[in-house]
Parts: C-alpha cells; structure tokens; sequence
C-alpha cells in the first residue's frame, strides 16, 4: 500500500518523494579489505545497516550505494 501511495503522490504532485533514510552509507575504517553491500529491489541502505555494523566491527571498509531509482517514487525505477 505504501508503494501505491507513493506512486499517486508523485503523479500528483510531479516531484520526487524521498524515503526516510534513503541515503548512501560509507565507513572507513582504512583497512586494505572492503566489501560492496546492494540492497534489494525497492529497498533502501538502511535495510542492511545492521549487516554494515557487523563488518565494521571487524575492520572492513564498508559501501552501500544508493542504486538509481530507489528509495525514491517507484515511477523512477
């Protein structure tokens, strides 16, 4: 249902609407070793916020982009 309330929202309306915590994460932990984290389809960074602070906890540098089109309107993918 949400999905559906953003999609008519932003024919509404005709601008982007943001996801609560729709934003890339990055630690640097200036380690040699780094490992890429890709959230799924219609998903967001913060859904693997979890998984980035367990291997933070060991040392790696850690990466989750934002892919194009997500966490925005569904219209955008």
């Amino acid at each position: 249902m949400a999905i559906w309330l953003c999609r008519a929202r932003c024919k509404k309306v005709r601008k982007k609407v943001k996801m609560k915590s729709s934003k890339p994460i990055f630690i640097d932990n200036k380690s040699k070793t780094g490992i890429l984290m890709l959230h799924g389809f219609t998903s967001t960074p913060e859904q693997l916020r979890e998984a980035v602070h367990f291997a933070c906890k060991y040392g790696f540098n850690v990466s989750v982009p934002l892919i194009a089109g997500h966490g925005t309107c569904p219209d955008d993918l």
